[in-house]
């Protein structure tokens, strides 16, 4: 896959590169793991190339259908500090969020370019506006729920989910609830109350 991995041309650099979050698709952990370049010289053995063995579309194990992709350190890290209930954001953070997550790549939409981004209520509104990590992800999970295609169509039905995190209970302190992932769906009932 020539245009995911750099090969360099140096005598003394005779190495592959790539991008950590591509390393389990491979099997490679940094030990001294070698791996073997092949140029595909047919039509037929570039597509097998191209569609079958590239990394993008690689998500499961084919043995036993475990994930293979995930997230990695980083959007770890960044979650759960975006998360964290004394982290607040600004009106033009949040559309900066919502924006690089919902709209911006094209073909991999999760909104299309016709609908609005719909933002929750801050949660402080004195002094001025505030929003918390976890609205903007309420937002984000909130218009996956429509259609990508169709700004009109219905929604989908919401989802409501309770589990432990990752995160011990001892990090933030028990009561804090931080080691919880609560996802509520709320019905229009539930609003006017």
């Amino acid at each position: 896959m020539a245009h995911r991995v750099r090969v360099l041309h140096s005598a003394t650099q005779q190495t592959i590169r790539m991008h950590y979050a591509n390393c389990n698709t491979y099997n490679a952990d940094y030990d001294g793991d070698e791996m073997n370049c092949h140029f595909p010289q047919t039509d037929l053995a570039r597509a097998e190339a191209e569609f079958i063995a590239s990394n993008d579309l690689q998500y499961i194990v084919p043995t036993d259908g475990s994930p293979l992709r995930g997230l990695i350190q980083d959007h770890v890290d960044g979650g759960v500090k975006m998360c964290c209930k004394d982290t607040f954001f600004e009106k033009h953070e949040v559309q900066q969020l919502l924006f690089a997550s919902l709209a911006t790549l094209a073909g991999l939409e999760v909104i299309s370019d016709a609908a609005d981004i719909i933002m929750v209520p801050p949660a402080i509104q004195y002094p001025k506006h505030l929003w918390t990590g976890k609205q903007v992800v309420t937002t984000i999970l909130q218009h996956m729920r429509r259609s990508s295609t169709d700004p009109h169509a219905p929604w989908l039905p919401g989802v409501t989910l309770e589990r432990k995190s990752k995160t011990p209970a001892s990090a933030f302190g028990e009561s804090m609830l931080e080691h919880m992932v609560i996802i509520r769906k709320v019905s229009a009932r539930d609003k006017q109350n």
